[in-house]
This record gives structure tokens, C-alpha cells and sequence, in this order.
């Protein structure tokens, strides 16, 4: 059965935390890196194919 939390977060980067560390640490910083990457190829590709 797939639970859901109705989308009441009141700090998501406890969400970050859990998944990636504590900010400041490699991790962290690897995947705040990679998505910010994801997510500057994302409008790349859209100014390119609109």
C-alpha cells in the first residue's frame, strides 16, 4: 500500500537531510550540484525546442 503525507512538509530540507545529509557535506553537495545541473539542462532544452 502506497502511504502519502497529503503534502503537509513544514521543512523539506529535513526531506534533504535524511536523503542526501546534513548541507555542507559532500553528498549534499554532490546532489544539490547534480540538480542544479538537471535542472539548467531542463531550460537549455526548452529555449532550444520551443
Amino acid at each position: 500500500m502506497m502511504q502519502t503525507n497529503n503534502h503537509k512538509l513544514s521543512d523539506y530540507d529535513l526531506v534533504l537531510d535524511a536523503k542526501f545529509g546534513k548541507e555542507g557535506t559532500a553528498e549534499r553537495a554532490m546532489a544539490e550540484e547534480a540538480a542544479y545541473s538537471f535542472y539548467s539542462g531542463q531550460i537549455l532544452h526548452e529555449c532550444f525546442t520551443a
